[in-house]
C-alpha cells in the first residue's frame, strides 16, 4: 500500500501471476520460509510497502524525487517482477485500487483473461471430466498477461512520471541482479525440479544446475533486456 500526502491520494495495487507458483503442482504461491524481519523506514509525506525490500525502495526513490503515488506503485510493481519471481512477474495481471482526496475512487481491473480460443471444454476429456493438472500447468494454464497494460494504463492516466522513470531501479535489479534472503532461497529451492524439467527455466532460476543459496545474487539478464 502507498499514501503521499502531498497528492491527497491512497493506493492499493494487488498482484496476481501466472508464473512459477501456476505452473507448479504447489496450490498456491504460500512459502513455509521464514520471512526476513522488515526494515523499516520513518518518513513525513509518505508511504510504501511490499512483498520485498527491494520493490519498496525503488517506491521510496520515486516519492522523494517528487513523483505521486501511481508513479511509485507502478515503479514497485515493475520492481517486484524482478525480486518476487514467484508472485510479482510480468506474465500475470492484478488490480488497483485508488482513492482521492475529494472522496471520489477508481478501480483498475488488469487481472489475466483467456485466449480468445478458450472453450467451456478446454480442461475436459471426452466424458467431460476434468483433466488433471491441465489447467495448471503447462501452455494451456496460461492466461494473457494484464500486468503491463495495467501498469501502464495507469500511469498514463494518473502518473507523471514516463515508464522509462519508473522501471529504472526495475531493470537495474534484473541486469545487476538482487541478493536472495533466506525466505527468497528457500522458495525457489522448493520448485528445483520443476525448473531442472525445463532447461530455459534452470539457466535462469538454477545456479550451475543447483539451488540458489541465501546470500546468493539472483540476475536476470533476459528479464532486463524484455524491459529495457
Amino acid at each position: 500500500m502507498l499514501a503521499k500526502t502531498n497528492y491527497s491520494l491512497t493506493l492499493l495495487y494487488q498482484a496476481a501471476s501466472a508464473g512459477i507458483c501456476v505452473r507448479s503442482p504447489a496450490p498456491s504461491c504460500g512459502s513455509t520460509a521464514t520471512p526476513t524481519p522488515p526494515t523499516a523506514k520513518l518518513g513525513t509525506t509518505g508511504m510504501v510497502v511490499s512483498e520485498q525490500r527491494e520493490a519498496t525502495q525503488a517506491g521510496i526513490d520515486i516519492l522523494n524525487q517528487g513523483g505521486n503515488a501511481i508513479d511509485a506503485a507502478v515503479g514497485v510493481g515493475y520492481a517486484l517482477a524482478a525480486t518476487y519471481p514467484c508472485c510479482g512477474n510480468l506474465g500475470g495481471g492484478g488490480f488497483m485500487l485508488i482513492r482521492f482526496a475529494d472522496g471520489r475512487s477508481r478501480f483498475v481491473d488488469f487481472r489475466e483473461i483467456a485466449p480468445g480460443a478458450a472453450t467451456p471444454t478446454v480442461y475436459l476429456d471426452a466424458q467431460g471430466k476434468v483433466i488433471k493438472g491441465l489447467s495448471t500447468k503447462g501452455y494451456l494454464a496460461v492466461g494473457v498477461p494484464g500486468t503491463v497494460k495495467g501498469l501502464d494504463y495507469a500511469l498514463a492516466t494518473y502518473g507523471s512520471r514516463d515508464r522509462k522513470q519508473v522501471m529504472a531501479l526495475a531493470i537495474t535489479l534484473a541486469e545487476q541482479g538482487f541478493v536472495l534472503q533466506s525466505a527468497d532461497a528457500e522458495l525457489l529451492q522448493g520448485f528445483t525440479q520443476t525448473f531442472k524439467a525445463q532447461p530455459n527455466v534452470a539457466a535462469i532460476f538454477l545456479k550451475n544446475g543447483k539451488p540458489y543459496q541465501s546470500g546468493e545474487r539472483l540476475v536476470q539478464s533476459n528479464l532486463a533486456r524484455s524491459t529495457q
